[in-house]
């Protein structure tokens, strides 16, 4: 064996992190556009492969659930693929490559895992691509606000506890830099993300997961992907056919993404259309309003 296992699951997690010295580099020289659509792609890039492992549920040769229980495609190998799309060289390929290799060395994956995480970043960014083409500023943030909530939501599903703790923590410095927003790093942040500067859709986004998790605990997982897809999907379709506020394709589309989280989360298949109806109601912000109603459910049919 070329390498020990532990050591290649090693190795293959801390090349993770090229991608973010990438966007640091970005950052630092001010190129805040093209490090904000690095991360609105990788941000896209996790919605989607995320929810395709927990639909399709294939698990890992070795049972590993450090990261999720599920096989197909590679994450690890999808994220280091993207890279290469993003920034086709000789290094990028190279980088990608190893990455699979590393992740089958490791024992946690096939080599149809790998194959599949590259061909899963090329789908995600070709979708990225046309989607902000004709949507424009909202696929970003719609980008932002589905990849960070399935990765949150991840994060609730392998440790509820520390999830909610990280979220306050980030809610305690999100609090303490509201007032220097215009000084600080986050500007760049709320410039290109947010609709109106102020940082209040991710307020919402977290005190409803919260309000979810003081709810039904077991649940917040399964809410915060609910509101993550089901809202964004349905801003994204809806924008994507030019349509005002609330729509019958969006919801449509939102309904669709609806049956996957619900089959991802082993919930009922007539809650997406709770949440879809609950999505259409006005005067509610849906960040508050899907993931109490997700959780409620979850009170309810226990």
């Amino acid at each position: 064996m070329l390498l020990e296992p532990a050591v290649a699951k090693l190795l293959s997690n801390a090349l993770l992190l090229i991608p973010v010295l990438v966007f640091a580099r970005y950052f630092y020289r001010k190129e805040y556009k093209r490090a904000m659509v690095l991360l609105s792609a990788y941000l896209f890039l996790s919605g989607i492969v995320l929810l395709t492992k927990f639909v399709l549920k294939v698990p890992r040769p070795d049972d590993d659930v450090s990261f999720d229980p599920y096989s197909f495609p590679s994450f690890h190998t999808a994220y280091a693929s993207l890279l290469f799309f993003l920034v086709p060289n000789v290094f990028t390929f190279i980088y990608a490559v190893l990455m699979g290799a590393l992740r089958v060395l490791a024992g946690v994956h096939t080599w149809v895992d790998v194959l599949g995480g590259f061909l899963f970043a090329g789908l995600s960014l070709w979708l990225y691509k046309k989607g902000k083409e004709r949507v424009g500023f909202e696929w970003d943030r719609q980008a932002f606000h589905m990849g960070s909530g399935a990765l949150l939501g991840l994060l609730l599903y392998l440790n509820w506890k520390l999830g909610l703790a990280l979220l306050a923590a980030a809610l305690l410095v999100g609090a303490i830099i509201y007032h220097e927003r215009e000084r600080t790093l986050v500007k760049p942040f709320l410039d290109f993300f947010d609709r109106d500067g102020t940082g209040k859709g991710a307020f919402l986004f977290v005190l409803g997961v919260f309000a979810a998790a003081a709810i039904n605990h077991s649940w917040a997982w399964k809410a915060t992907w609910y509101l993550a897809y089901v809202d964004s999907t349905a801003t994204m379709v809806g924008k994507y056919f030019r349509t005002r506020g609330k729509s019958f394709y969006g919801t449509l589309g939102g309904f669709f993404v609806g049956l996957l989280v619900a089959i991802a989360t082993e919930t009922p298949l007539w809650l997406p259309v709770v949440v879809s109806i609950v999505e259409l109601l006005p005067y509610i912000d849906d960040n508050i309003s899907i993931p109490v109603a997700v959780a409620l459910v979850g009170r309810l049919i226990a």
